[in-house]
């Protein structure tokens, strides 16, 4: 099995919180504004982001209190 650095587990993790911080709510953001006119598409981002920091912020706490496995 290929192993990570500690470096790039740390990288991993700026990333994942990114995600979660910047990522994720302009993608809810920018869903939201286009509902009114795109509503499938509104939804389908909407739903993208909810899922990219709920699934980014699992992660992260995971390997927060875990270790990188």
């Amino acid at each position: 099995m290929n192993r990570l650095s500690a470096d790039s587990a740390v990288k991993s993790q700026y990333v994942r919180l990114a995600d979660v911080v910047l990522i994720g709510p302009m993608m809810i953001w920018g869903g939201a504004r286009a509902i009114p006119e795109r509503p499938l598409l509104g939804s389908l981002l909407t739903l993208m982001g909810v899922g990219t920091i709920v699934l980014n912020g699992v992660n992260f706490r995971r390997i927060q209190h875990h270790g990188f496995r």
